[in-house]
């Protein structure tokens, strides 16, 4: 639903104005980008991500310009969550940026609090996004509630690329890291019983129509993106990524039990990533936790360039990842490598001082056992 017609025009103070996106700010936006991110993102990028977004009839970004010059921006992912039976409208802010010489000047907050007020009277129900430590004390000011850590899961490959991604990987404790990791990761694989009645037929992109049918059959009743043949069009059709899917069965070629969908790209700074962003179903018994075992081996094994793996907390079952030698980025030894730390926030589009609008069919959304997220919630792209 697009913004009420009272909050259609911009708002004006100490020369910056907050107002909707304009199709004429893409270039500013972009170089804005660039400056913020130190990345290179391209106008197919904002149209996916954005301005095609099949959840809106309008892309759902607020910018701030001063001089005519694109100084700030207030994006929204829009998303379907499905909450039981029941499916709502939420965004997610995402690609935050201010321009680092108009900062300190109240931007993020105005640009905040005029997509709150321009969204107050309809859709989407709620807002959640996972701010780090330096961005979280912004939107709990303005009524979003911390719900829990967001936990990433890591397998690192070549420490000597991953050193460069952050200061607290030194060049000599990277180059004993790496014989140190392969003997780890051999010791857990040697713990694991591989399920061996099991096959992998690979499948270049990701075969939506089966994706969504395998999430049909079992769908988690926690909070999670609903995964039909149009959302998963969409999300997975990002193009700085490249996507494979590994579909396992007994035989492979029959339908499958499950399905792991992997996701790579080469970043700005050459590394070069591996995410798994989803698997179908989301939950399951022990032939499911069989199948993801057989798909997580299969995604290692035919990424022999990756030099990271990441995994979503909620993804995979932990007692999986832990048989590849996946490490949580909040604990020993990865939580020393990094200052970084993220967290699930929420906000109800409504009065915030109102518990009931904290429920959304039936379930507290600040409430963490209510919320099932993956890298296809996550706004990693």
């Amino acid at each position: 639903m697009s913004p009420t017609d009272s909050a259609r025009g911009a708002t004006v103070e100490n020369g910056y104005r907050i107002r909707p996106y304009e199709p004429a700010d893409l270039a500013g936006f972009l170089r804005l980008d660039s400056r913020v991110w130190d990345r290179t993102r391209s106008r197919e990028w904002f149209r996916w991500k954005y301005a095609d977004n099949p959840y809106t009839d309008h892309t759902p970004v607020f910018v701030a310009d001063y001089d005519g010059e694109i100084v700030g921006a207030r994006p929204f992912l829009a998303m379907p969550l499905r909450v039981d039976d029941r499916s709502v409208l939420a965004f997610q802010p995402a690609d935050t940026m201010v321009d680092p010489n108009h900062r300190r000047e109240g931007i993020f907050r105005r640009m905040t609090t005029r997509a709150l007020a321009a969204y107050r009277d309809g859709e989407p129900a709620l807002f959640f996004n996972f701010p780090n430590q330096h961005a979280r004390p912004g939107y709990l000011d303005l009524g979003w509630r911390a719900v829990a850590p967001e936990v990433t899961y890591y397998r690192i490959e070549t420490p000597t690329r991953v050193r460069g991604q952050n200061n607290g990987l030194g060049q000599r404790a990277a180059d004993i890291a790496r014989p140190l990791l392969r003997g780890y990761y051999g010791a857990r694989r040697a713990l694991s019983t591989p399920p061996d009645d099991l096959g992998v037929r690979e499948v270049d992109g990701a075969p939506v129509e089966l994706v969504a049918g395998l999430h049909d059959r079992r769908r988690p009743s926690t909070i999670h993106a609903g995964r039909t043949e149009q959302f998963l069009r969409w999300r997975l059709a990002s193009p700085i990524w490249e996507r494979r899917t590994y579909l396992v069965g007994d035989p492979p070629d029959e339908e499958p039990i499950a399905a792991v969908v992997a996701r790579s790209r080469t970043t700005d700074d050459g590394l070069r990533l591996t995410q798994v962003i989803d698997v179908a179903p989301l939950s399951g018994g022990p032939r499911w936790q069989a199948a993801l075992w057989r798909g997580l081996d299969a995604v290692i094994r035919t990424h022999p360039t990756t030099a990271l793996f990441a995994v979503s907390d909620g993804a995979i079952p932990h007692r999986t990842l832990a048989a590849f030698g996946f490490l949580r980025d909040d604990s020993l030894p990865l939580s020393r490598l990094t200052t970084f730390d993220s967290m699930l926030v929420v906000r109800p589009n409504g009065d915030v001082d109102d518990e009931t609008a904290w429920r959304v069919g039936g379930r507290a959304v600040d409430d963490p056992d209510n919320w099932c997220v993956t890298f296809a919630e996550r706004d990693t792209s």
